[in-house]
């Protein structure tokens, strides 16, 4: 789990959902606003009840999401720059295996210009 000083403040969560920059692909969309007041970016991750009903298989893909950003941190992948950032999960999502999720994880950062 990503620790609760590197998660995104209820007040800075809608700002970046109000002012962010969105970008979107088949599994994920995402909200990216550029701080420069912060050291380290701050995340969110979001699964709708649309995606499933269940609230453990939601819980289970937030906590999927949050250990493969803190594992981004941890080896060395430099993370460009303090943003507040927001991941939204789609329907497609729900049924992907961890390493699928972080390979689309992976690919919206770049995408976003999280990833250097």
């Amino acid at each position: 789990m990503l620790p609760k000083k590197r998660r995104l403040k209820r007040k800075a969560f809608s700002e970046t959902f109000s002012e962010g920059l969105f970008l979107s692909t088949n599994l994920f969309s995402l909200r990216i606003k550029k701080l420069s007041r912060l050291k380290n970016s701050n995340f969110a991750i979001v699964v709708p009840v649309g995606v499933t009903k269940s609230k453990p298989v939601r819980n289970r893909l937030k906590r999927q999401i949050y250990s493969i950003v803190q594992k981004l941190q941890k080896d060395g992948h430099k993370l460009a720059g303090a943003s507040s950032v927001i991941v939204f999960l789609k329907k497609d999502a729900k049924n992907l295996g961890f390493s699928d999720l972080e390979v689309g994880i992976c690919q919206i950062f770049k995408k976003g210009g999280l990833l250097k």
